[in-house]
């Protein structure tokens, strides 16, 4: 079952140029929990599981090398399939935080979607 959490965002903090975070734009992101059915996209597809989905990135399993631009294929309940490209930022066991780039408006929208959906109301 696919579930939702609110969590402070470290995917939706930014950087300032010192390297230290900006509080003004650490806030809560919603999460659909997952999983979510995923592929890694490249030379031979690999089957992953997306958890902790939200519009700013995601949690993949398997791990996948970090710092490496990704291609993710996700099947998004109620949405279909959507591919995004992604940064692999932070191991965590047998996991990697992903944090989307250049998402088109549509697919933001499908995310967006997705994740208002299996959540209900905001409740924070």
């Amino acid at each position: 079952m696919t579930t939702v959490t609110n969590t402070l965002d470290p995917l939706a903090r930014s950087m300032t140029d010192s390297g230290t975070s900006d509080r003004r734009d650490a806030r809560p992101s919603r999460r659909a929990a997952g999983p979510f059915e995923a592929y890694r996209l490249g030379a031979s597809d690999v089957q992953v599981q997306v958890r902790d989905l939200s519009l700013a990135g995601c949690i993949v399993e398997p791990e996948i090398y970090r710092g490496r631009l990704i291609r993710l294929q996700i099947d998004l309940p109620g949405e279909g399939w959507i591919t995004v490209q992604g940064d692999a930022l932070r191991r965590q066991g047998p996991t990697v935080t992903v944090k989307f780039i250049h998402l088109d408006e549509a697919t933001r929208a499908r995310i967006e979607r997705t994740v208002e959906r299996l959540s209900g109301p905001a409740r924070w």
